[in-house]
């Protein structure tokens, strides 16, 4: 299951509550030890962990991939201050419909609003999954847990007054709670997918698939078209078995892979409804294909490594030094880039859909190949083929591919 959120805190700081992802698997352990040596109300000590980094890695990756559990993490300036999630309580008819809810704070985030979003969303995805009961034990002496659930729905039903042996206090009563949900399984759930956006302060995030590829594909663009021939090579040329794609969209390109070459495909997006979409249409490459929420301008540092990294009508919209970075991350052997040359008028072309994309100028910015070439030589990347795809209206795609030297 997916879930993204962006959320105002309490002191005025952002914080986004998204899936953890096998990239997560050693910044949630830290986190996981962090947190279970702040308070004697969770179930674990910090030195009962049992996992290593790999071990979290694969355990996220599942969650991810789950249609019917989840883990989430919150997330501060890139930092995991809190996880949350729901496990399946059982397979058996007579069980199945119930879920078991967990949560952990970073202590120096308690107050602030994290737990009761991450409570919030949490609930809102069992729901959706098809649960009709979601389920938690919380310490009795852990008061401000106790009144945040009650507040969120949850009920006593019971009390174990030998639930925890704690090291430090001996016995521990656990209150047992549980809250009644509806029990309908939602379409998206169907997909293994959940999503929930907040802030959508890119225009990116606003524009509908619909609207973008019918753009695209339009008589007057024929972008699509273009870009679908240019995908083939950029596929098919380098010997690699790893490819990033930045600004994925709905699968921008994926007709033209050949999955049986790939090990690792990772498709990165701003809109997560355009993830969504990608991993429905192609069920061919659910083992190699990952979907990556991610801001290119602040979050280059969570991307994986990839050999070969595809940017096609992106850097316009995120700037040369962003692309640097991310070029930096990534680390790959091979960068292909499309970009727009435009002599024809405005850089989005006429389209019954053209107002859709009104708000793209306030971070659109003109790229020129002399620019690019020397950011990526300043990278240690040297042009290395280019190819021009003519479109209407004087307007023409540009192939530069670069290979680290």
């Amino acid at each position: 299951m997916n879930y993204f959120k962006t959320i105002t805190l309490k002191d005025g700081r952002i914080c986004r509550l998204r899936n953890g992802t096998e990239q997560d698997g050693p910044s949630v352990l830290e986190f996981f030890i962090l947190a279970h040596g702040q308070t004697d109300y969770l179930l674990t000590y910090p030195d009962e962990t049992g996992m290593t980094a790999k071990q979290e890695a694969e355990f996220l990756k599942a969650k991810t991939e789950s249609g019917s559990e989840i883990e989430l993490l919150a997330e501060i300036d890139g930092q995991v201050v809190g996880t949350a999630g729901f496990e399946r309580v059982g397979l058996k008819d007579k069980i199945k419909h119930r879920a078991e809810f967990g949560i952990s704070i970073d202590q120096k985030y308690w107050g602030l609003g994290i737990g009761r979003a991450l409570t919030r969303a949490c609930i809102d995805c069992a729901g959706k999954a098809g649960y009709a009961q979601l389920e938690l034990e919380v310490v009795a002496e852990n008061r401000p847990a106790i009144a945040l659930y009650q507040s969120e729905g949850f009920v006593e039903y019971g009390r174990n007054p030998r639930g925890f042996r704690s090291r430090l206090t001996g016995w521990q009563t656990l209150v047992l709670m549980r809250l009644e949900l509806n029990g309908e399984k939602t379409d998206e759930a169907e997909e293994k997918c959940i999503c929930e956006v907040d802030g959508m302060e890119n225009p990116w995030k606003e524009i509908s698939l619909s609207d973008y590829e019918n753009h695209m594909r339009h008589e007057s663009v024929q972008q699509l078209q273009a870009m679908n021939r240019a995908m083939k090579k950029q596929f098919d040329r380098y010997p690699v078995t790893t490819v990033m794609i930045l600004g994925i969209a709905g699968g921008n390109g994926l007709d033209q892979l050949d999955a049986a070459k790939y090990q690792k495909v990772y498709g990165v997006d701003i809109n997560p409804l355009y993830l969504l979409e990608t991993r429905k249409r192609y069920p061919r490459l659910a083992d190699v294909l990952e979907c990556l929420y991610a801001d290119l301008r602040s979050d280059a540092q969570r991307l994986p490594h990839a050999e070969l990294l595809i940017a096609n009508l992106l850097i316009e919209y995120i700037g040369y030094a962003a692309f640097q970075n991310v070029v930096k991350a990534v680390g790959p052997k091979y960068v292909s880039c499309i970009i727009q040359c435009d002599e024809g008028e405005g850089f989005v072309s006429d389209s019954p859909y053209l107002h859709a994309f009104d708000r793209l100028d306030e971070i659109h910015c003109q790229l020129r190949k002399p620019e690019l070439t020397e950011a990526m030589r300043t990278e240690g990347y040297r042009l290395a083929d280019e190819e021009d795809y003519p479109l209407p209206n004087g307007k023409k795609l540009i192939r530069l591919d670069y290979t680290c030297d």
